[in-house]
């Protein structure tokens, strides 16, 4: 959003991204670990997520910034959506996978480089249409709720009552550090550590991004 209207002490900022980065981190994380998901799953289905919200968060910015506040907006779009899309993780994961499939189903290389640059390509353009998928279907996704609360939004009502004070961003803040706090303690005794330690790093990717997104 416009730096301008975020408010001048950025921490509420940080704190809701560090926020909805572990949120959107912790959604990536469970398709990792369930048995039913692939390689390839683990990151389509967030990918398709991902491009949804960012979206439907396009279309209804000005409504979000409004009821709730630019710094949830902010969080959601860099925190959450960021942390849990990732094309360049995307990019290297089909490479990966067809070599694996090459060498462990068709070890005495009847699958040839052609083949297996083939199978690439088919699997990136299906990575490629899910995001676009998960796109056009956040756009729709906000003209049915603009469709149907229609009169909402042309008197401006707003259903939610978010102040945005003082007390808000200080809760806010607060638990942002007490959930990052409790995944470093969590990070200590659960085994593998590496899901509690993915949550515990997500927000430092999400603060980069928003950083270098104000130059």
């Amino acid at each position: 959003p416009d730096q301008s209207k975020l408010k001048p002490y950025q921490i509420v900022v940080i704190a809701n991204i560090v926020i909805w980065s572990i949120i959107g981190c912790s959604i990536r994380v469970a398709f990792e670990l369930t048995s039913l998901s692939s390689t390839i799953h683990t990151y389509l289905w967030p990918q398709f997520l991902g491009t949804m919200t960012i979206s439907y968060l396009v279309i209804h910015r000005e409504k979000i910034e409004r009821r709730f506040s630019p710094e949830i907006y902010t969080g959601i779009g860099t925190g959450f959506c960021g942390s849990l899309t990732t094309f360049s993780s995307w990019m290297l994961a089909p490479v990966n996978l067809v070599f694996s499939y090459r060498d462990n189903i068709y070890p005495d290389n009847t699958l040839n480089n052609s083949d297996v640059v083939y199978l690439v390509f088919e699997i990136l353009f299906v990575g490629l249409a899910f995001p676009l998928l998960g796109w056009s279907f956040g756009v729709h996704l906000a003209d049915i709720e603009m469709n149907v609360f229609r009169e909402d939004f042309c008197k401006g009502k707003d259903i939610f009552n978010w102040k945005g004070s003082i007390v808000e961003d200080i809760v806010i803040t607060l638990l942002a550090i007490i959930l990052w706090i409790a995944l470093l303690i969590s990070a200590c005794f659960y085994d593998p550590p590496f899901p509690i330690v993915a949550l515990l790093f997500a927000p430092f990717g999400a603060l980069l991004r928003w950083i270098l997104g104000k130059f």
